[in-house]
């Protein structure tokens, strides 16, 4: 991912090939980085299609939006402009830039996607971000944004509602300690590993040692 941490971890590709679980991280002017996750609605060749929407979408206006929110109303107003109320998604979005000190520090915004979750150096979880609207639905809808950092040997973890659809326990997003049991521990090699299962994505970024 960023230079001098590892990559992200993956349980499903970018995108799945018949859902709309997805994720994408990408190089910023600055030094910076983006890195979206999201889950659309539907399933099929419509779903792939706004799930190509919302990364092209993203990628672009990530370019000329400061901040993570700017981001997602971007997202927003795009997939509104589509004219479908069976089109939404739900997204959450952070720029970071590595810092001299090792730590990765940015911006996060989130649109009613579920809660991203950092298991810190010490094992400790916590969620990070604000809570927002689904995306694509309602015409002019508040979306914040929070200051975000990962010290060294933090991991972030995000994921999208098919983590419980696969069989995690029904409460598995109701609190960070429940369905981080599932993130890389925060001390030891990166690893990486891949699935062609649909329906779920998770990832995780850890911060240098």
């Amino acid at each position: 991912m960023c230079p001098g941490s590892t990559s992200p971890r993956s349980t499903a590709p970018r995108a799945t090939r018949w859902r709309g679980d997805f994720y994408d991280v990408f190089p910023l002017p600055g030094g910076a980085w983006g890195f979206v996750i999201g889950d659309v609605c539907g399933k099929g060749a419509a779903a792939a299609a706004l799930t190509g929407l919302a990364r092209h979408t993203v990628r672009a206006a990530a370019v000329y939006e400061p901040g993570a929110a700017g981001v997602l109303r971007a997202l927003h107003e795009a997939v509104l402009a589509e004219d479908d109320e069976m089109r939404f998604l739900t997204a959450a979005f952070l720029r970071l830039t590595p810092g001299e000190d090792g730590c990765l520090r940015g911006t996060v915004a989130v649109g009613g996607h579920p809660p991203l979750i950092v298991v810190r150096a010490g094992g400790e979880t916590e969620r990070v971000g604000p809570t927002g609207p689904l995306l694509g639905i309602l015409q002019g809808i508040e979306i914040d944004e929070r200051p975000f950092a990962l010290a060294r040997a933090d991991v972030l973890v995000l994921a999208t509602d098919g983590v419980t659809e696969a069989g995690a326990p029904e409460d598995a997003l109701a609190s960070s300690g429940s369905w981080t049991s599932h993130a890389p521990a925060p001390a030891g090699p990166p690893r990486r590993s891949r699935t062609g299962s649909p329906g779920r994505a998770r990832a995780s970024a850890r911060a240098p040692a």
